[in-house]
């Protein structure tokens, strides 16, 4: 993404939060999803009432938002053949 489309997703969300539109606060959190915001979705997201935070979830730009690590990949190694495994079998 670019700064310029950054820039305008961040006067979006700025425009957003300061607006009276019935949905400003999904507007400001969906921009944040997109600026990679992480801080500031979990944040907006717990401002939202549960109906509109259920109605946001369902979005297709919810995917963006994770509020775990993502799992390391596969090294193909199974549970038994694992340093840990191992260790806990001695």
């Amino acid at each position: 993404m670019t700064n310029e489309i950054r820039n305008e997703i961040r006067d979006l969300k700025r425009q957003a939060a300061t607006s009276d539109y019935f949905r400003s606060g999904q507007t400001e959190l969906a921009c944040a999803l997109l600026l990679g915001e992480t801080g500031s979705v979990d944040y907006l997201a717990s401002r939202l009432s549960e109906d509109h935070l259920i109605k946001i979830q369902i979005w297709s730009i919810w995917a963006l938002h994770t509020t775990e690590a993502p799992a390391p990949p596969s090294t193909g190694t199974t549970a038994s053949s694992s340093p840990q495994a191992t260790e806990a079998n001695t």
